[in-house]
């Protein structure tokens, strides 16, 4: 299993604990990048115009902001397998 599928399972899997490392990761592997990050906020935009705002705290996101990014970015847990 690539890191990057195991990042994903962990997406899935809500954890209170996902690190903004591990969520960059994930989003860069779906075109994102990073266009700016200050304080609790960061900013990621796709080349087609799409972006997200990812909320940070204590370098882990929200986990409102998880399930967000899997709605966003159209992950089915059916992938996960």
């Amino acid at each position: 299993m690539s890191k990057f599928e195991k990042l994903r399972a962990r997406l899935l899997a809500k954890p209170t604990d996902m690190r903004f490392s591990e969520v960059r990761y994930i989003v860069e592997q779906y075109g994102f990048k990073l266009r700016r990050s200050g304080g609790t906020h960061a900013v990621v935009r796709h080349p087609s115009g799409r972006t997200i705002t990812i909320v940070i705290h204590d370098n882990c996101v929200k986990h409102g902001y998880l399930v967000e990014l899997i709605k966003l970015l159209n992950i089915e847990e059916a992938e996960n397998g």
